[in-house]
């Protein structure tokens, strides 16, 4: 734990070492981790090379989405919200109202995380979100209806970039930019790809496809 209580680069690689040391030793495949855009994940090298090397591609959720796209935000937080509150009430009932201490607090706290932190909250997580399995119409579409008061058309400018970005890597391994494209780096090409096609809603099928392309 760090002195504030805020993650850091140095503690999230430390969690990319006990991520990678629970993945089954037995399975070659690739693996996906979910992760949301914070600094100490995308701007972390350590991290990333951690990843590489252990063949996991880290797969950041867009701005602004992980209410609805990530699992954990869908149905974890929600219930550990609620059994908490349900803690805290119990423990304000008993108390005549006085607020908990430390050592009362990570007590009410263990008891709420244990209702809510279930094999079946996870997998209604991952369902309700379309993440696995996959679902386009996961998301209401009412979901979307903010955004439409800040859509604007682009301009040609953002038009001419916009499809230098949308060029696919050539056969030798080069972007729309004239760079080279290998290993991460067009792994990472081909989902930023994924996210602008598919900027209203991104799925996980597009992304496998993005890696097969780039496999």
């Amino acid at each position: 734990m760090s002195d504030n209580g805020w993650i850091t680069s140095e503690l999230f690689v430390e969690f990319g070492k006990q991520f990678v040391s629970s993945l089954p030793k037995d399975d070659a495949r690739p693996h996906l981790l979910l992760l949301d855009g914070h600094c100490t994940h995308v701007y972390n090298l350590d991290f990333l090379q951690t990843m590489k090397e252990n063949n996991v591609h880290p797969f950041c959720f867009p701005p602004h989405t992980t209410h609805c796209l990530q699992p954990a935000d869908v149905l974890l937080f929600k219930s550990r919200k609620h059994h908490w509150t349900v803690q805290g009430r119990k423990h304000l009932r008993q108390t005549g109202g006085r607020k908990p201490d430390k050592k009362e607090f990570f007590k009410l706290f263990e008891a709420a995380w244990r209702e809510a932190a279930s094999v079946a909250t996870a997998k209604s997580g991952f369902r309700e979100s379309g993440t696995f399995p996959v679902n386009r119409n996961a998301i209401r579409p009412e979901v979307f209806e903010p955004s439409k008061t800040s859509d604007r058309p682009l301009n040609s400018a953002s038009s001419t970039s916009a499809e230098a970005l949308n060029e696919p890597p050539s056969a030798s391994g080069t972007t729309g930019y004239g760079k080279q494209c290998s290993g991460l780096s067009c792994i990472l090409y081909c989902i930023s790809v994924s996210l602008a096609d598919e900027l209203r809603f991104c799925s996980l099928q597009s992304v496998f496809q993005s890696l097969r392309t780039c496999s």
